[in-house]
């Protein structure tokens, strides 16, 4: 939000510049009469009414050109952005996997029952409903407890 704010008052800058400049370049070629002089030296025959207004146009369009330039460069800068972050959102999406609802888990066996009714084993399960890939471990409290020979390897 902050950047936008921030980008809008940029532009917004840029462009009451180039309004000024415009305005500023009007009132030195009126004042001056630069073109008029440039064709009076380039030939005599030629007759320029418009001169003012063809000078500062031609101002005001360089003043645009380089605003566009700069925009497009902005822009091209945003849309690179824009692809990393989709990039990176997209390989965070395929990291993540959720489980929803409530899974109901049994009490002793440690079984969880499907939709269809069925009790599966837990790392049966999440292997089917899910991207996760299951390990088989044991703990340090159920070694203690099913293996108490190994219990000093562990410490």
């Amino acid at each position: 939000m902050e950047q936008d704010i921030r980008s809008f008052e940029k532009y917004k800058q840029e462009i009451i510049i180039i309004f000024i400049v415009s305005i500023l370049s009007f009132c030195f070629f009126s004042k001056y009469d630069v073109l008029e002089k440039t064709v009076k030296l380039s030939s005599e025959y030629e007759n320029f009414e418009i001169d003012e207004i063809m000078s500062s146009a031609i101002v005001t369009l360089f003043c645009i050109t380089l605003f566009s330039l700069r925009r497009v460069r902005d822009l091209k800068t945003a849309i690179h952005l824009a692809n990393k972050s989709n990039k990176d959102i997209n390989s965070a999406s395929d990291k993540t996997w959720e489980l929803k609802g409530i899974l109901p888990f049994c009490t002793f066996c440690k079984k969880i029952r499907n939709d269809s009714g069925d009790w599966e084993e837990v790392d049966i399960y999440i292997g089917k409903h899910s991207k996760a890939n299951i390990s088989h471990s044991i703990c340090t409290d159920c070694i203690k407890q099913h293996y108490p020979d190994y219990t000093d390897e562990i410490n």
